[in-house]
C-alpha cells in the first residue's frame, strides 16, 4: 500500500481502524465481511479488495 503523504500523516481514529482494516484484509488476516462488521466499512470501500 502506497503513503500519500511524506511525513507525518494525520488521520482520525476512525480512518486508522479502516487503515489497520484494510492491511488485515490485504495480509488475509481478516475477511471482508469480518471487516464490514467490525469497523462498519462499506461494500465500496472494500471493493478494489475482491
Amino acid at each position: 500500500m502506497e503513503m500519500l503523504c511524506e511525513g507525518e500523516c494525520k488521520m482520525s481514529i476512525k480512518e486508522a481502524e479502516r487503515l489497520s482494516a484494510m492491511r488485515q484484509i490485504d495480509k488475509k488476516i481478516l475477511t471482508i465481511k469480518r471487516a464490514r462488521e467490525e469497523f462498519g466499512i462499506s461494500e465500496r470501500q472494500t471493493k478494489l479488495h475482491k
